[in-house]
């Protein structure tokens, strides 16, 4: 009868000890997968931009003035630098602005006596939350964009310079209103849990 009793028993912790594994299996599989995707496509993004480089240089190789080769070769380099520092500078400060709002939702949340409203603060928290992820993924997407120049001909290669660069400038613009929107629903978020009127959408001039 021992014997049975200890067999049931250690089936039962082989069985429990079974499902704490596939339960942990079941938890991590999705963000390693994810991990893994998003790393495989940065490690594309990295060969496709090798790749327009390379082509690129070979293109500027065949110039019969070196010179503007030279140039051509500085500006493309220059473009994705500073489109790379700028989404970086845009990230850390998105970054900022979270941990602002994190601690702003700890005194919402332990009922902090300078919180005069928690229900609509909560709201603009949540809103908040919502605009600086958004601004976060475009910005990232933004990291991740090629500004290689597409060299037509030798003559045309200013243009084709000039075409990338308003390309990035634009973008760049683009994102800096998002992130104008993420810092002002940070600041009314904060106005909203003191008990002050929320400051209007737009009211802000981008600096």
């Amino acid at each position: 009868m021992r014997k049975v009793t200890a067999v049931i028993v250690s089936s039962l912790i082989l069985t429990l000890f079974a499902n704490i594994a596939f339960a942990k299996d079941a938890t991590s599989s999705p963000t390693r997968r994810n991990k893994e995707f998003v790393a495989q496509r940065q490690e594309n993004i990295k060969e496709k931009m090798a790749s327009r480089e390379a082509a690129l240089k070979s293109k500027l190789a065949l110039f019969k003035d070196q010179r503007k080769a030279n140039l051509t070769s500085r500006v493309n380099d220059t473009l994705a630098m500073i489109n790379q520092q700028r989404t970086s500078q845009m990230l850390k400060y998105l970054d900022n602005m979270s941990r602002i709002l994190s601690k702003l939702e700890t005194r919402v949340n332990s009922g902090s006596s300078d919180i005069k409203d928690v229900t609509a603060a909560k709201a603009a928290i949540a809103d908040s939350k919502a605009k600086i992820a958004s601004a976060a993924a475009a910005v990232k997407v933004q990291q991740a964009k090629d500004y290689t120049i597409q060299v037509s001909s030798e003559t045309t290669v200013k243009a084709d310079a000039k075409l990338q660069r308003d390309k990035l400038q634009s973008a760049l613009l683009t994102l800096r209103k998002l992130l104008i929107d993420a810092k002002q629903s940070v600041a009314n978020a904060i106005r909203v849990a003191h008990g002050e009127q929320p400051e209007k959408e737009g009211s802000e001039s981008a600096k």
